[in-house]
């Protein structure tokens, strides 16, 4: 089973991704991801893939730190121990030379390089414990092979090799003790393994021991681990089969739309088709019914008639193109018939109108003088008419007066009035203002005896004063606005065990109002408020 490193798409946070799977479920926020999407997302550089010395389990390790504690079994390791594949370099020998010369001056310079070789044999030990608990058993057994080579009588050479070949540090021991000791005696070239382990009795017994009694539960382990794997086995199948199915029914909806999508298609060219012949037939029709119409009219100007209304809205109304020419034909002679009529009505006119011209000629002489008549009645009507209109214009000049004098008494007495009223409005909006300044100054007596008496509750330590102390900072509601204020009083709230100030402080962290943004931290609060709040 394949695991890397990733970055849960839905909390942000780092974890474990099994890579075989195509899909997960975060440890962290329970959510379902895309193997893909958390092996692409954005590593933070500090982090990586180690084991814990301790549970051997995979855990994800800081860089940036020299000591951290197990999230599984709570143990504390040496960052180095959970990721470090070699042996790290000794970087600072200058610097801690120069330290020991200036603490041990008088000391003589063999011990301080016997010193420093007991430290690196020290170091060497501790690094193959290391890699062997990690089973890495090869790099354990170079290490092992290399104390061997330095000192043929180094015992903890000759055990460490017993027991990483035997698989001691391991949680299952899956080889023989005396295959252990075989290897143990090729690796060491030397058959006489026994003078050099004291102790060597009572670890066979020990093993012989111990293997006896793992032996059934091995068996019992195999046994299960053989019906977990028949029965992933058989889900496999079914999941298999499930897929198989559903990629069949796809594909045949796949084929059903392709097939109705064509279908569209071909009724939309076919009815496109119709639809362009039938423009390509109007407009040859519309060039025709122009032509003619031109046709006519030219026509029509050339004889000096007005014919236009009869035959445009024939033509307009033609069908085809040989109705319209047969249109044409029939108004052209219609043109050349009320061509013939008009010219006879328009000598039948010009007689008519010499002999009107004539009886109007006798006429207007009698009208003449009955004009003279008239007119000279008129001068005297029209005289009378303006002595009196002059009367009757002194008479409406007086009223006029007299309606200007009432209307400016009107205008003042409505003036008068109204200064009245506007005074009366500002009176009444002055005394408004007053009693809302002072129900303001009373609102706010009682807004700071609250403030006041919850800030007196939250300094003793009661967690909902201390809630309710960081909500006036945080909306500024009785003092002055502070996100920092707020969040110290969340923060004292929170711990003190309340749900809404827990709240409120995952809050802060979301929305980094008071304190850098961080999204972990705003789900670890949010979380333990909803749980006190369930309960």
């Amino acid at each position: 089973m394949a695991k890397k490193i990733g970055v849960c798409p839905n909390c942000k946070e780092v974890i474990i991704v099994n890579a075989d799977k195509k899909l997960n479920i975060c440890s962290l926020c329970e959510e379902p991801y895309m193997t893909s999407e958390a092996i692409n997302g954005d590593i933070p550089s500090n982090k990586k893939l180690g084991v814990c010395p301790s549970c051997n389990k995979e855990i994800i390790v800081s860089t940036n730190k020299k000591l951290g504690i197990c999230p599984l079994c709570k143990e504390p390791y040496m960052t180095s121990e959970t990721y470090q594949e070699e042996e790290p370099a000794i970087n600072n020998i200058s610097s801690l030379d120069d330290e020991l010369s200036s603490i041990a001056m008088g000391l003589d310079a063999l011990n301080a390089k016997e010193e420093e070789t007991q430290k690196n044999y020290e170091r060497k030990i501790n690094k193959a414990r290391s890699l062997a608990i990690r089973e890495r058993f090869d790099e354990a057994l170079k290490i092992y092979e290399e104390l061997i080579d330095n000192d043929p009588s180094d015992m903890n050479g000759y055990m460490g090799i017993i027991r990483v070949a035997s698989l001691n540090y391991t949680a299952y021991e899956g080889e023989e003790i005396e295959d252990a000791i075989n290897v143990a005696k090729q690796i060491s070239r030397n058959d006489d393994i026994e003078m050099y382990d004291p102790d060597y009795e009572q670890y066979k017994e020990d093993r012989e021991n111990y293997f006896f009694k793992k032996n059934e539960k091995i068996k019992a382990e195999k046994e299960r681990q053989r019906l977990l794997e028949e029965k992933r086995k058989k889900e496999e199948a079914e999941r298999l089969e499930k897929e198989r199915l559903e990629k069949m029914r796809q594909e045949e909806i796949a084929r059903q739309k392709a097939i109705e999508d064509q279908r569209r298609k071909d009724e939309l060219a076919r009815q496109k088709a119709i639809e362009d012949k039938k423009r390509q037939e109007a407009e040859e029709l519309r060039k025709t019914i122009e032509y003619h119409l031109n046709v006519l009219v030219n026509y029509e100007k050339e004889l000096g008639i007005d014919y236009s209304l009869n035959f445009k809205k024939d033509l307009i109304a033609a069908k085809d193109i040989n109705e319209a020419k047969d249109l044409t034909k029939k108004h052209m002679n219609n043109m050349d018939n009320q061509k013939a009529q008009e010219d006879y009505e328009k000598e039948q006119i010009r007689l008519e109108n010499e002999r009107i011209e004539k009886e109007k000629a006798r006429l207007k002489a009698i009208e003449d003088e009955k004009n003279r008549i008239k007119k000279l009645q008129k001068e005297r009507e029209e005289k009378e008419r303006q002595r009196l209109l002059e009367e009757k214009r002194k008479k409406e000049e007086a009223e006029r007066l007299e309606k200007e004098r009432l209307e400016k008494i009107r205008q003042e007495e409505i003036a008068r009035q109204k200064a009245i009223e506007e005074q009366r409005k500002k009176d009444e909006a002055l005394r408004l203002e007053r009693e809302r300044q002072e129900r303001i100054r009373k609102e706010k007596e009682a807004l700071d005896r609250e403030i006041n008496a919850y800030y007196a509750n939250a300094i003793n330590g009661d967690a909902y004063s201390q809630y309710r102390v960081g909500e006036y900072y945080y909306t500024g509601r009785g003092v002055t606005k502070s996100y920092e204020e707020a969040f110290s009083w969340f923060e004292k709230s929170a711990k003190n065990g309340s749900p809404a100030g827990m709240e409120r402080l995952g809050d802060c962290y979301y929305n980094g109002h008071g304190v850098s943004r961080n999204f972990s931290l705003a789900n670890k609060w949010y979380t333990k408020a909803a749980k006190l709040q369930n309960k």
